[in-house]
């Protein structure tokens, strides 16, 4: 059986997509970064699986460089101990003991291929497969502040992709808004969601989401508070309805939801893309990730929602004017990707399987 390791980013949506996409090419180990929630979130969606593994130890390695605070912090981070995280994750992952999701426990020694998802530093002696919305390096150049340090840090950043055997960024990505190249070891893909389905009776209204790091929690309560019918998921510390203890992220795809109220992540962005609903999204601020700040820019551009300042409950409806440019946006995408236009995952994992 084949060992992959998840080198992550921060926030939800990397241990996500790691487990979605290495639960079918062997046993993933996916670092324990956030124990109060990431086990519960990855049941939600690989269930009880026996090929994903959570990992304490490479979690706390891994946590010293994680974003938090703003971008300069973690500029400063990465390039203070960028070097001395590799070397003993390094160290570390040569002998391990991790535990699956179906409660098993297993050793493992030196995982020889990288799901890297957002990282800028990479394993030595594996092959690595970088899937993300946008080139960490990419980000970082096309800053909206000034920070000490982010040459060092392109540097450190493109040398680390230079190292990628493959390159998975989405045909719709952070950088759509504006005209991007695409390297040779990239590979263009549809979302990197797979549809789902619910038709539970519930009434017309909007679904508001917490982001993995909270930030925006404020912004998103003030705007749920002003919309009549709004629903969060059980447990989500929101203003609103809470939806059944057994729903899940696929309420995305239940036909009375009209509108999705939440930060425009990536993981978000997929799930209102391939459940064709328009985002309405807060404006970014300099506490946030650059991803968060690109990906608003094209939520603008190609008319995936709104992106706003001041919420009024008329920004709803001008969300919902964006459904009939979402679903032209997915039958482009369908003339390129066909089938897989619905499950991106699978398509990345499909090629993945020719390399490894």
């Amino acid at each position: 059986m084949r060992t992959l390791f998840a080198n992550l980013a921060h926030g939800n949506e990397p241990y996500i997509l790691a487990a979605n996409i290495g639960n079918a090419l062997g046993d993933v180990v996916i670092p324990l970064i956030y124990p109060d929630r990431q086990e519960k979130i990855l049941r939600e969606w690989v269930g009880n699986s026996k090929h994903v593994y959570l990992d304490r130890g490479s979690g706390d390695i891994l946590s010293r460089i994680i974003f938090h605070g703003n971008y300069q912090d973690y500029i400063n981070r990465i390039l203070r101990e960028g070097k001395s995280v590799k070397a003993e994750l390094t160290e570390y992952l040569k002998d391990f003991e991790a535990i699956s999701l179906a409660g098993e426990k297993k050793r493992f020694k030196q995982p020889k291929i990288e799901l890297n998802i957002g990282s800028p530093l990479s394993l030595e002696k594996t092959k690595s497969f970088y899937i993300f919305p946008g080139l960490i390096s990419e980000y970082a150049a096309n800053s909206p502040v000034n920070v000490e340090g982010l040459k060092d840090f392109i540097t450190l950043a493109k040398d680390t992709e230079e190292k990628h055997k493959m390159i998975f960024i989405p045909e719709i990505n952070s950088f759509s808004y504006k005209r991007r190249g695409r390297g040779k070891k990239e590979v263009s893909t549809p979302p990197l969601k797979r549809k789902g389905y619910n038709n539970d009776p519930i009434e017309r209204g909007i679904l508001v989401t917490l982001p993995g790091s909270l930030v925006y929690k404020d912004e998103l309560c003030r705007a749920a508070e002003k919309t009549r019918k709004i629903y969060h998921l059980a447990g989500d510390d929101l203003p609103g309805e809470p939806l059944p203890a057994h729903t899940t992220h696929e309420i995305f795809f239940n036909p009375n939801i009209v509108a999705v109220l939440a930060k425009a992540g990536w993981g978000t962005l997929w799930l209102c893309q391939v459940g064709e609903k328009p985002i309405i999204a807060p404006a970014w601020r300099e506490t946030d990730d650059l991803e968060t700040y690109h990906n608003n820019q094209t939520v603008e551009a190609l008319g995936l929602g709104i992106i706003y300042k001041e919420f009024t409950e008329d920004l709803i409806q001008q969300a919902i004017t964006k459904v009939d440019r979402i679903k032209q946006l997915n039958r482009e995408l369908y003339e390129m990707f066909g089938h897989f236009t619905w499950d991106g995952i699978s398509f990345v994992q499909e090629e993945i399987k020719e390399y490894i």
